[in-house]
Order: structure tokens, then C-alpha cells, then sequence
């Protein structure tokens, strides 16, 4: 099945649609960073100059860091969730072999915003189940329980794959995904597929940290950040479509 995966990936990062979806997280990351450096002194300089550390920017110009903490509210709360919708509903449908133009994207976003939410109220769940079973483990424990947490957020990782892609990728209501949650079926290449992925982007994502400190800075990483960012969700998804028919 991780063979099926892998081809079923493969083919689905050709698709145009993939690539218009890194090109709108790549914009989508640029606002976020350009609105919270606003407050960066570097920055700021260009249309402050007097205003050469934090300390300053503060005491002279308060409405610049109001302005930025404005746009990084509009930035997380309002842009990141449509960005979020639409990225994640083209790679859902990739996956299932719709055929998703390129210029399909606010389509997507319309479609999948509420569903977004309903992801975002889940991992708000999962964080909480796991540092209430933190806090009994680590009472009980000790030293030990922080190593049966981390235990136990690995073996949680196939409920989160399932949980996304019955909303993404099947396009079930919150409450079906959530019964997906705790389907046992593939369990195991779930897991060892998505303990695999995560291992392969930890890999990219230090050697993109490494390039940081060539000429070329931040722009190697900033570009693995991006192809990333639909990569592995894209393979995620596609151990889910592997593992799960098509109920929609």
C-alpha cells in the first residue's frame, strides 16, 4: 500500500492545480512574514530611520506596531483560514481524482472554509486530550511520562490523518470524520507512512536551516518551506485515499 501511496502522490504533484496551491501559500506566507517584520527596526528604518531599535519604535511609533498586530489579527484569523481552505481542498481533490482547474482556488476556499474550522476544532481537541493524558502520565510518572506523551502523540498521528482527510479528501461532516477518527483499518501504514513523511520534511527542513547560513540565506529554506507545504499534506492525503473507499 505505501507503493500505491507514493505513486498516487507522485502523480497527483503534477498536476497544475498543485502548483497554483504552493504558488497561493507562497503569497499567503509573504504577507504573514512582511506584516509581523513591520515592527523588525531593519524595516521599519526604511521608513523611520530614527527609530533605530524596538525600544524606540515603541516610544515614537506606537501606531506602527498597532498597524502590525492589526494585520497579523486579519493575517492568522481571517486570510490564513481562506488560504487554508483553499489550498487544502484542492490537494484533497487531487487525490481523489476530480479534475481541479488551476484557477479553481476561491472555489475551493468557498467550499472548504467551514470545514477548516471544524479541522482547527479538532486539533484544538487533540492538543487537549494529549496534555490532559500528559499531566496524569507525568503526575504518575514522573521523568518518565514526557517519553509516554511523545509516545502517545505518535500513535495519535493516524487519527489526525484520518480526521483531515475524511474532511478534505472524502468531504464528510465533522462528526463522520471524527467517527474516522478511530477506524482501525491501515492503522499501521498510517502510521509508518506518516512517521515516514514528517522524518523526510524534518530531514528537508534542516538542510534548508543549514542553507540559511550561505550567501544565499533564507531563500532556500523559504522555498522548501513552500514545496513542503503541499507536499506533505498531499501525502498525507494520500495514504489516507489508499486506506479509506470513497464514501462521497
Amino acid at each position: 500500500m505505501l507503493s500505491r501511496a507514493f505513486s498516487l502522490w507522485r502523480m497527483a504533484l503534477r498536476s497544475q492545480a498543485v502548483r497554483s496551491a504552493a504558488i497561493w501559500n507562497a503569497i499567503f506566507s509573504c504577507l504573514f512574514l512582511i506584516s509581523t517584520d513591520m515592527a523588525n527596526p531593519l524595516m521599519s528604518a526604511l521608513l523611520f530611520p530614527q527609530a533605530d531599535s524596538h525600544v524606540e519604535l515603541q516610544l515614537y511609533h506606537p501606531h506602527l506596531l498597532a498597524l502590525r498586530n492589526f494585520l497579523v489579527l486579519i493575517t492568522a484569523v481571517v486570510v490564513g483560514p481562506w488560504v487554508f481552505s483553499g489550498v487544502y481542498g484542492i490537494l484533497g481533490q487531487v487525490i481523489v481524482g476530480d479534475p481541479i482547474r488551476p484557477n479553481a482556488f476561491v472555489r475551493m476556499a468557498k467550499i472548504f472554509y467551514g470545514k477548516v474550522w471544524g479541522f482547527f476544532l479538532f486539533i484544538w481537541i487533540w492538543m487537549l486530550g494529549l496534555a490532559l493524558v500528559g499531566f496524569v502520565v507525568l503526575v504518575v510518572l514522573h521523568g518518565f511520562g514526557f517519553l509516554v506523551v511523545v509516545i502517545v502523540g505518535i500513535l495519535s498521528l493516524p487519527g489526525v490523518v484520518r480526521m483531515t482527510g475524511g474532511l478534505f479528501v472524502n468531504r464528510l461532516s465533522w462528526t463522520d470524520s471524527f467517527s474516522e477518527v478511530f477506524n482501525r483499518s491501515g492503522y499501521v501504514l498510517l502510521l509508518i507512512g506518516t512517521v515516514l513523511g514528517l522524518l523526510a520534511s524534518t530531514m528537508l527542513g534542516a538542510i534548508g536551516f543549514v542553507l540559511m547560513a550561505t550567501p544565499a540565506r533564507v531563500a532556500p529554506f523559504y522555498l522548501i518551506a513552500v514545496v513542503l507545504s503541499v507536499a506533505l499534506p498531499l501525502w498525507l492525503f494520500a495514504l489516507y485515499r489508499v486506506t479509506t473507499p470513497l464514501t462521497s
